[in-house]
């Protein structure tokens, strides 16, 4: 569609005046990550960037809105604390524990209970009312509706977040939510049948199988083009070689 790229066009020359940052723009929301040692100087080179930022998109005709704009420190030690950035004399941003970035919340810890919770919730009312008019379905058609209503919403944006870094609690989790919503299916609400035979019967494969595949689907392209753009080479040298990548793959 010409709409689309038209207005990626119109924005596209925002993230040429940001330095040392990355920038990821989808439709009117954008995003800026910084990456550094110290929180100070990370937070510095933020509150630059979002006054470069706000003023670039004023020049072209856009309104930022205030209210929608957040700032979150991330860190994989969990050791995070909140902080206050002074952008000018009128706006003062405090960081946040937790971000929704197009529908998936983002932890200050880098943990995923708190977007797991969220779909618990949401598949939950969903399964409610399939129970209602499960017995006027047939297979075909109650496997449909929930892969389409469910396990869609579970698996949203999944490539991004159900990796091999994700936490046993919260695979544990994510896979009672999967195989609550296939019980339904198969009508299975005593949870009589074992998880191995509702996959089967579903021909849906569980979270941890789906993982290892896409982790080893990942390694293999790296194998195969390089390692991808805007990684460091060093993060990548003693670990995917092709040797390690090739057993790692067998292994999964």
């Amino acid at each position: 569609m010409l709409g689309p790229v038209l207005f990626n066009l119109y924005v596209g020359s925002v993230m040429n005046d940001l330095k040392s940052c990355n920038y990821l723009g989808y439709a009117d929301d954008s995003y800026v990550t910084n990456y550094g040692t110290d929180i100070g100087e990370a937070l510095e080179v933020t509150r630059n960037n979002i006054i470069t930022h706000t003023d670039k998109l004023t020049q072209i005709g856009m309104v930022v809105n205030q209210s929608k704009t957040e700032i979150m420190i991330m860190s994989h030690s969990g050791k995070t604390e909140e902080r206050m950035v002074d952008i000018n004399d009128e706006i003062t941003l405090q960081s946040v524990t937790k971000l929704k970035a197009l529908g998936v919340i983002l932890d200050a810890k880098l943990k995923w209970d708190s977007h797991i919770a969220q779909l618990r919730k949401r598949i939950t009312r969903v399964l409610n009312g399939l129970k209602i008019i499960r017995r006027k379905l047939n297979f075909k058609q109650a496997i449909t509706i929930v892969t389409t209503q469910a396990l869609s919403i579970l698996y949203y944006a999944s490539s991004a977040w159900v990796t091999p870094s994700i936490g046993r609690k919260e695979m544990n989790a994510l896979e009672s939510i999967h195989f609550k919503a296939l019980r339904v299916v198969v009508n299975d609400y005593r949870q009589r049948m074992s998880r191995d035979v509702i996959s089967a019967l579903t021909n849906r494969l569980p979270p941890r199988i789906w993982c290892k595949l896409a982790c080893a689907m990942t390694l293999m392209k790296i194998w195969n083009t390089g390692v991808p753009a805007g990684i460091r080479q060093t993060a990548f040298a003693n670990i995917y070689q092709k040797k390690q990548i090739s057993r790692y793959a067998v292994r999964l």
